[in-house]
């Protein structure tokens, strides 16, 4: 997974989009988790 620089100089919008981005990108990855870990479990993905 490939996460974005966030800079530390610039407009606020520019960051908050960078860092919108790589939260989305980090769930994306959350999600690809859950399957497999929910069959070891031997649970469906949307039991907590």
């Amino acid at each position: 997974m490939d996460l974005n620089i966030i800079p530390s100089t610039g407009r606020w919008s520019d960051a908050s989009a960078a860092i919108n981005e790589n939260f989305n990108k980090t769930n994306i990855e959350i999600e690809k988790l859950k399957i497999p870990l929910s069959a070891i479990r031997g649970i469906s993905p949307q039991k907590h």
